[in-house]
């Protein structure tokens, strides 16, 4: 069973930096084998292993004790993605006095009289054998009988050579002495001397010794395990730290109960939170906008998203990027990201406003030069603004403006969205007496026309030329001579799209125009 704490740190100086975050796993005993996988971006881990304790002997009332675990603390490298197989020792003497503890506890001889060895505790890189083990805290032997009593007492584990067993309160261990010897580097620890009992054993690696069939408890569990007791305790078994380990203690004889392994591991935290996002929260519909942050410490790449419908042009993946919206309004976030994971999101919200529909149609088409300023009119929806040459204050002044035609512009905005439509008027210098009489009765019909227009011209030998224009002022089509037949001549807008144009009618130095719109 396995418990996991995370601790996070920050360091402020003008803003916040998430530093590290100490991700702590607890492993219980299960009696099983269990896993744990580095995360992203650690390359060390910080264990505390504790191997189990060998089983009391208890008989007629009268107690031995077991050996107690051992402990070890160290720091060790590792790579992202490494799996650790997590072993937990078992207490010796469940769920029978004899019964050896998981991983790596020796039996002890007989249920009755003897004990059985704590296992080991210990962590194996990337594999499951013996050879793969990093890291061993040893189990402490199973407790024997021969002097009735508290004198047979089963060896610590732990340290580099785990203690031995005792009888009758004398403590050294293997052949010819009677309780079994503590494991070392390099050899598990020898059986005790049995007399013939049988059933005993020396320590091996990752195994602690049986004790002999009547008398002698189990050797603890550990990287050699301890020897089985003859008459007496078994030895303890002992740690172990692979090369690489660093800052490493060794504990003999501190654990009571079952093993436990904590790991612990500094991971490299995220990037902080970009700040805040640069750039309108109101926009119109269609628009391109330009949003941005600054850079973020430690950040390799950002993620951005935008409102349904939008579209990000270009600059994913950096600290700025080119958006045009649809008519959808939503929010714009963003994450910094690296290698450790990603930052929580910067948002912004966005309100997408409806492009207005506008319409422009000056009421007079003509002006003299040196008439009045006009005061302008005919923008919908109202509130709009006018401009273009000789515009000023909502008023066109034909003087300032100068002979020609002229494009006006009306703008109206609602809210972040505005949108424009234009007209045009000519200002004449209005000379000529005859001529302004003339063109006083000049008239066009039929208006709207499908294709044919018809030009009115009073009775005169005026020499009257015809150019039709768009609205901008280009000349689309002209007529150098009008020819008058009995006051009428016809015009085909045939080859022109429906829509309106300007007949702008010219007469020496005086013209006129008239406004028609074309309905095929």
């Amino acid at each position: 069973m396995k418990k996991i704490c995370f601790l996070l740190s920050t360091f402020a100086l003008a803003f916040t930096v998430n530093s590290a975050k100490a991700q702590t796993t607890t492993f219980s005993y299960t009696g099983s084998v269990q896993t744990y996988t580095v995360p992203l971006c650690a390359t060390s881990i910080t264990v505390d292993v504790k191997g189990a304790k060998g089983g009391n002997m208890t008989y007629n009332g009268q107690t031995s004790n077991g050996g107690k675990g051992g402990r070890v603390t160290c720091s060790f490298p590792v790579t992202p993605g490494d799996v650790l197989s997590i072993y937990v020792g078992g207490q010796g003497g469940s769920p029978n006095q004899n019964s050896p503890g998981y991983n790596g506890g020796g039996t002890g001889g007989n249920n009755t009289y003897c004990a059985g060895g704590g296992g080991a505790s210990d962590i194996r890189l990337n594999g499951t054998a013996l050879v793969n083990r990093i890291i061993v805290a040893a189990g402490g032997a199973g407790a024997g009988t021969n002097c009735w009593g508290n004198g047979d007492h089963g060896g610590d584990g732990g340290g580099l050579t785990g203690a031995p067993g005792c009888q009758c309160g004398s403590c050294a261990g293997g052949t010819p002495n009677y309780p079994g010897a503590g494991g070392t580097q390099v050899a598990g620890g020898l059986q005790g001397n049995d007399q013939g009992q049988g059933c005993i054993q020396a320590g091996t690696l990752g195994q602690g010794g049986n004790g002999a069939c009547t008398y002698g408890g189990g050797g603890g569990g550990g990287y050699y395990g301890g020897g089985g007791g003859g008459y007496g305790g078994g030895g303890g078994g002992s740690s172990y730290t692979a090369p690489g380990a660093t800052n490493v203690t060794h504990t003999a004889g501190f654990q009571t109960g079952n093993g436990e392994i904590i790991v612990t591991v500094n991971v490299p935290a995220p990037p902080a939170m970009p700040g805040a996002i640069a750039g309108k929260d109101s926009v119109c519909e269609n628009a391109t906008e330009v949003y941005s942050i600054s850079p973020v410490p430690g950040a390799l790449s950002y993620t951005w998203t935008v409102p349904s419908g939008a579209t990000i042009n270009s600059g994913q993946g950096t600290t700025t990027i080119n958006v045009t919206f649809s008519n959808n309004a939503g929010d714009i976030t963003v994450t910094a990201d690296s290698t450790c994971g990603s930052s929580p999101a910067q948002v912004k919200s966005i309100y997408v406003g409806v492009t207005p529909s506008v319409l422009f149609n000056l009421p007079q088409d003509t002006i003299c030069l040196n008439a009045p300023a006009l005061t302008l009119s005919g923008g919908n929806p109202g509130g709009g603004v006018y401009s273009g040459s000789g515009v000023s204050g909502g008023a066109f002044n034909p003087s300032i403006a100068g002979v020609g035609t002229h494009v006006i512009t009306y703008t109206y905005s609602d809210g972040a969205c505005s949108n424009s439509a234009t007209d045009s008027i000519v200002v004449d210098a209005c000379a000529g007496i005859s001529n302004s009489t003339l063109f006083n009765e000049l008239s066009v019909f039929p208006n709207p026309s499908k294709g044919v227009v018809y030009v009115n011209i009073p009775q005169s030998d005026a020499l009257i030329s015809l150019e039709v224009e768009d609205l901008q002022g280009k000349v689309l089509m002209k007529v150098e001579k009008l020819e008058n037949n009995k006051g009428q001549v016809a015009v085909s807008l045939q080859e022109l799209p429906n829509g309106l144009y300007n007949l702008h009618f010219r007469a020496g130095n005086f013209d006129k125009i008239i406004k028609v719109s074309l309905m095929k």
